[in-house]
């Protein structure tokens, strides 16, 4: 079986293959209006999360030429790939999303509203190539966070 060396195999492309959201937080807010006129309620809410690349080395592909291949090793290619994504999407080690969202809402006479949130964190997927002698071709899935969205609604309770 051959195995490919790793410091042989050289960066070559990143190809995106898709954005997925994932509901990161939920969030609750009741708004009373105990007076005898209606009012509007402003509410500000505001949510960062640490910006992370995700690698899957576990999920990494192999082609080649040749059948029976083997990656040992993989940690350059990790190391490799993962700094050209922080590049790529501007990703530092310290990187955040942040989201604010100011909502407004009327309320009327001895009532109550609730604002119902839902953070979702936007996640850019793709894979990361890498080609070597012989026509050797490893490609190494990833996933990195590019955006933070906000849905929201209002209903009376």
């Amino acid at each position: 079986m051959q195995t490919p060396n790793p410091g042989r195999l050289r960066f070559s492309n990143i190809m995106e293959t898709g954005r997925r959201e994932f509901v990161a937080r939920t969030e609750r807010k009741v708004a009373r209006n105990t007076s005898s006129a209606t009012v509007t309620d402003t509410e500000e809410f505001t949510w960062s999360v640490s910006r992370t690349v995700t690698v899957e080395e576990s999920r990494a592909r192999i082609h080649s030429a040749g059948a029976g291949l083997t990656l040992a090793g993989f940690g350059e290619l990790n190391t490799a790939l993962t700094t050209e994504l922080r590049k790529m999407y501007a990703v530092s080690t310290q990187a955040t999303l942040t989201r604010v969202k100011t909502v407004s809402a009327e309320i009327p006479p001895h009532t109550a509203i609730e604002f119902d949130l839902t953070w979702k964190v936007v996640r850019q997927t793709g894979v990361g190539q890498f080609l070597g002698e012989g026509g050797i071709r490893a490609d190494v899935p990833f996933e990195v966070d590019v955006a933070l969205v906000l849905d929201w609604a209002i209903r009376d309770v």
